[in-house]
């Protein structure tokens, strides 16, 4: 059973940190992993409670905006979960990746939406899909999926119910706080 997770906390944690060691990375990692993302791992448990067979092999896939996140949930959850802990990510539009990044060059800009378009084909084969509503790349990777009640979109303060999935349409009129009428 294979279970994505994708939270995306927004564009302040592709910011390069300063001052910061490893450890108040995983520090403020776990404390996202406790609230922000707290609903998100909540629902993946409750999915692979009501859908794992007893004996089946199961794989939470994360991806995140946030590398202190992947770091703390990869300690936290172990052999578990597949995330990427060693690429630091960007953001893939130009104007945005030049403001949080003064270094970043169409180079790095190239392999960051490779990076994000190879996590949105990960994310698809998935089974289930748990994402944050203004995860672009997630919902992309849900629908291209083409698996039917797959979809747990997870709000803020917001837990998920097994039985309950986010339809496709519903799923579609979610975004970046777009909301249909």
């Amino acid at each position: 059973l294979r279970i994505g997770i994708a939270v995306r906390l927004g564009d302040s944690v592709l910011k390069p940190a300063k001052d910061k060691d490893k450890h108040s990375d995983i520090q403020t990692g776990l404390q996202i992993l406790d609230k922000e993302a707290a609903p998100h791992f909540k629902c993946a448990a409750k999915l692979e409670e009501q859908f794992a067979v007893p004996g089946q092999p199961v794989v939470w896939y994360l991806m995140s905006d946030s590398m202190a996140l992947r770091h703390a949930a990869k300690l936290r959850y172990g052999r578990k979960l597949l995330t990427d802990t060693s690429t630091a990510l960007l953001h893939t539009a130009e104007q945005d990746c030049s403001m949080v990044n003064a270094a970043c060059n169409h180079q790095d800009l190239n392999r960051a939406m490779q990076h994000a378009v190879g996590e949105m084909l990960a994310f698809s084969m998935a089974d289930y899909h748990i994402y944050t509503g203004y995860s672009g790349f997630a919902r992309l990777g849900a629908f291209v999926s083409g698996k039917d009640n797959s979809i747990y979109h997870v709000q803020e303060g917001s837990g998920c119910d097994p039985s309950q999935p986010t339809s496709f349409e519903d799923a579609a009129h979610i975004s970046a706080h777009v909301r249909r009428m």
